[in-house]
């Protein structure tokens, strides 16, 4: 399912801009943190959904520290220059892209197993009756 959420990602991107824009409007960052969790969790995986929403708030929090760095940045300057903070995009750039590819590499993977892994040969040690080690292979047909 990384289509799911990579498209989930690109879809989140554009009220995740928004948002940047207008930070009291916090329903703009909802789906940059929900809609790949969801996506987890209706594919089973509820511990990914887990890690996909604590990743997604971390990466919210610090998208939202550099736009507003940004923001006192540009204020604070006097001078008539055009201000573009290129160290506080590239660590929100950075935050983003992290977040998707760990999400979409790792996350996105069911982790059921697969149909007949219980028929495989098994090795397995144990100790005997008289207390020696033994070496046992088992196997089920």
């Amino acid at each position: 399912y990384v289509g799911w959420t990579l498209t989930a990602d690109l879809v989140s991107l554009f009220p995740l801009a928004g948002w940047l824009g207008r930070p009291k409007d916090m329903y703009l960052a909802a789906p940059a943190l929900l809609l790949v969790p969801a996506i987890h969790a209706a594919h089973g995986e509820v511990r990914s959904a887990g890690i996909s929403l604590a990743m997604r708030a971390a990466m919210l929090g610090v998208v939202y520290l550099m736009a507003r760095s940004a923001e006192d940045e540009c204020a604070s300057s006097s001078s008539s220059y055009v201000c573009v903070p290129i160290g506080q995009f590239l660590v929100g750039y950075l935050a983003v892209t992290t977040t998707m590819i760990l999400d979409s590499a790792f996350l996105a993977r069911t982790q059921r197993p697969a149909a007949g892994w219980d028929r495989l040969p098994v090795l397995g040690a144990s100790a005997g009756a008289d207390g020696r080690r033994l070496l046992t292979l088992s196997a089920r047909f």
